[in-house]
């Protein structure tokens, strides 16, 4: 295992890469991007994303062909030679993106120095010249190359020579966690990137984000040492946070299987700290409610039967979120909000927490007032007084 991923060159998360990458495969491409990165962070899923952008950008449709080197043999990129007459001809796999299609896309050829000597030998003509043998990649096409480690991520790696170095332009990947993190919140493999592709996350995206919580307190987890076994990467996390979801969520009748799947996926240490996390996770979380309150309502119901403290502590909760977002607060949440005070919560709490929302003066407060069942709420909170005899919230 070896290669030469000490050499200077381009580092960057996701996002920041990827806006350089859209540079250089917008058509006609000038220079092919070679993407660095151990197993597992994303590189395949950023260049799906760019493809969709692109679609978007230039209001087209916009392909996205994924060739991983590793299995293919020269011929797979030559095409079978076939007698024709007295020459041969190669015929060209139907994987390729041929010209008569009259389509626009990326050819993505990953793990290219994990392919055997002669499929990278054909790929370097493929990268070099835009063609190998007679097959000719068509206009509207451009070339992404990504290869792993080696010694760094205990992947089995080529040496590429410096003709083959000197070819294209070469980025590491450094992956970010709060990239990672709205990825997983905001639709997966639809999300937009963060930065430039970060406008707005909508809620509900995701029906239970115990990975991402547990992770954002214990970071170790996320990409841990690769290993010849189970490791965490944000790949595996998220395959993983898929089966909770199937399974019906990280509630605690479910806590043998999530280990047992989180043994399997990210090894017995992760497991254990996972298993150890949710166990303690006892209290509702102010931002989950607002973003899900379907998912919280009978939960809530029960506080207020059984914890009418705890209760109050999540208002307070709730309404010091609604304050600091100011107008921010999306359809979602306003209308979780709404139902919240107007048809969950008791007399009591109610009043709490549209105290604390008329008193912080949040923006929220007025579109509420337009709600017909908030009327009668805010009506008793307008008639409170504080020990002085003067109104609590002013009027």
């Amino acid at each position: 295992m070896a290669t030469k991923t000490e050499v200077a060159m381009c580092k960057g998360t996701n996002s920041e890469i990827l806006r350089l990458v859209e540079v250089l495969v917008e058509p006609p491409q000038i220079v092919v991007p070679y993407l660095w990165g151990q197993p597992g962070i994303g590189k395949s899923t950023m260049i799906r994303t760019m493809a969709k952008q692109a679609a978007k950008r230039f209001n087209c449709e916009f392909l996205y062909v994924d060739l991983r080197l590793a299995l293919l043999e020269s011929t797979d990129l030559m095409g079978l030679p076939v007698p024709t007459g007295d020459v041969t001809r190669f015929l060209a796999p139907r994987m390729l993106p041929r010209k008569g299609d009259k389509t626009k896309g990326i050819l993505f050829l990953d793990e290219l120095n994990r392919a055997r000597e002669d499929t990278i030998n054909a790929a370097f003509q493929l990268i070099l010249d835009r063609k190998v043998g007679e097959y000719e990649l068509p206009e509207g096409w451009s070339i992404v190359v990504a290869g792993n480690l080696g010694d760094e991520d205990m992947t089995i790696v080529r040496d590429m020579d410096s003709a083959l170095w000197n070819r294209m332009f070469h980025f590491k990947i450094d992956p970010s966690f709060d990239e990672w993190k709205y990825f997983m919140r905001n639709g997966g493999e639809d999300a937009p990137m963060k930065g430039e592709y970060i406008e707005t996350f909508p809620a509900g995206k995701i029906k239970d984000d115990a990975i991402v919580r547990f992770l954002e307190t214990n970071r170790k987890f996320w990409i841990s040492e690769p290993s010849l076994g189970p490791w965490g990467s944000p790949r595996i996390w998220d395959k993983l946070q898929q089966v909770i979801c199937r399974i019906g969520g990280s509630g605690k009748q479910n806590l043998d299987n999530i280990f047992q799947f989180a043994v399997s996926a990210a090894g017995n240490t992760s497991a254990i700290a996972l298993r150890k996390w949710l166990e303690e996770q006892k209290s509702l979380r102010p931002e989950d409610v607002l973003r899900d309150l379907p998912r919280y309502e009978a939960e809530i119901r029960k506080y207020g039967e059984e914890k009418r403290d705890e209760l109050y502590q999540l208002c307070e909760g709730i309404a010091d979120l609604v304050v600091q977002k100011k107008e921010k607060v999306n359809d979602v949440e306003y209308k979780n909000l709404c139902k919240l005070i107007c048809d969950i919560l008791d007399r009591d709490h109610a009043i709490a927490i549209s105290r604390k929302l008329a008193y912080e003066k949040a923006p929220v407060i007025d579109k509420l007032c337009k709600e017909k069942k908030f009327g009668a709420i805010i009506a008793e909170v307008l008639k409170e007084k504080d020990n002085k005899g003067k109104d609590v919230v002013k009027k």
